[in-house]
């Protein structure tokens, strides 16, 4: 059952004026959130909303305070101000779903503001593997000065290639759609037109993304890819594997973990509902099999904007074998 935090203030905190951590099912309605340097930070925890809240980065109030009486602020800082931080997952599937951010006002986000690279809503730059196309914003306002949100760090930093975020309204894009990162990964089969250099996003209009998720053993390589083809076009694209490798304190692999059955090294395949695919995985150039390839949609039909794809389609290499059936 979810947890409602209901018409909270937080303002003036060091660093987020609410922290979601390794949560779930989380959701604050209402309230005002100003003057931190996250005002919400939603860190891995899936399945979590914002609805109504009043959300201000760097206020006029507050930036008088600090001219006035010459205090240290969050503006300048090495780090932005943001808005509403949201993160990638390690997984999607029935169990938990992306965030929903709607009926929420942003102000003071802006270049105004003198907060260099300040945004609504960022993305954070841990990558965790998957970020959910099931995060979506609705019914969203913002102040002439703010800028809606950005991918830019977290794509540049930690590669976070697979961005994608469903605005039902068109509250961000004008039109209803899908915002994804500006990336040959998420563009190369949909028709998008990039936003905007200070989003490093890219809006594709009308158009509905969905996932396939496929796990494979745990010691495949990290250098092996998945490539996708669309059947339609013939376009390609590619994109690499995530293993959440078990370590200690002292950064050293736990193999006891590391050898269980349920860890996998996961792909995510995101791509235009409705459409036909088709996969291989491959090593330096050479076709390649990992052992064994579970697939399933990390966002179920009953949960998605789209249909499912029409085919998805692996192909295991001709002759590919098991040399050794157990790995220890």
């Amino acid at each position: 059952q979810r947890a409602y935090f209901i018409n909270s203030r937080s303002f003036r905190n060091k660093q987020a004026g609410v922290f979601f951590h390794n949560s779930e099912n989380l959701a604050i309605l209402n309230g005002v959130y100003s003057d931190n340097m996250i005002q919400i930070d939603i860190d891995r925890s899936p399945s979590c909303s914002v609805d109504g809240a009043t959300v201000i980065g760097f206020s006029d109030e507050y930036s008088s305070v600090v001219d006035t009486t010459m205090s240290s602020s969050h503006c300048p800082k090495p780090w932005p101000i943001r808005g509403i931080e949201l993160h990638t997952y390690w997984q999607g599937g029935l169990d938990a779903s992306g965030s929903e951010i709607k009926n929420t006002h942003f102000e003071k986000f802006g270049t105004e503001t003198g907060c260099v690279g300040a945004a609504a809503m960022r993305i954070d730059t841990e990558n965790k593997g998957y970020f959910d196309v099931r995060t979506s914003v609705y019914g969203l306002t913002f102040d002439a000065g703010s800028e809606p949100i950005t991918a830019c760090d977290a794509i540049s930093e930690e590669a976070i290639d697979d961005v994608a975020i469903y605005d039902i309204d068109g509250s961000i894009m004008q039109v209803p759609g899908y915002l994804v990162a500006d990336t040959n990964r998420m563009t190369a089969f949909a028709n998008c037109v990039t936003s905007d250099e200070v989003s490093c996003m890219a809006q594709c209009d009308g158009t509905c993304f969905r996932t396939m998720g496929l796990a494979v053993n745990s010691f495949a390589p990290d250098n092996v890819m998945l490539e996708i083809t669309d059947d339609s076009t013939g376009t390609t694209t590619s994109t690499s594997g995530h293993y959440d490798w078990p370590l200690d304190v002292d950064d050293m692999i736990i193999i006891a973990e590391h050898t269980k059955t349920h860890r996998t090294r996961r792909y995510f395949a995101t791509m235009p509902a409705g459409g036909s695919y088709t996969a291989k995985f491959v090593q330096d150039g050479v076709d390649y099999w990992p052992t064994y390839v579970k697939t399933q949609y990390e966002d179920p039909s009953v949960a998605s904007c789209g249909p499912d794809f029409t085919k998805f389609t692996v192909i295991e290499p001709t002759g590919a074998s098991c040399d050794q059936l157990i790995t220890n």
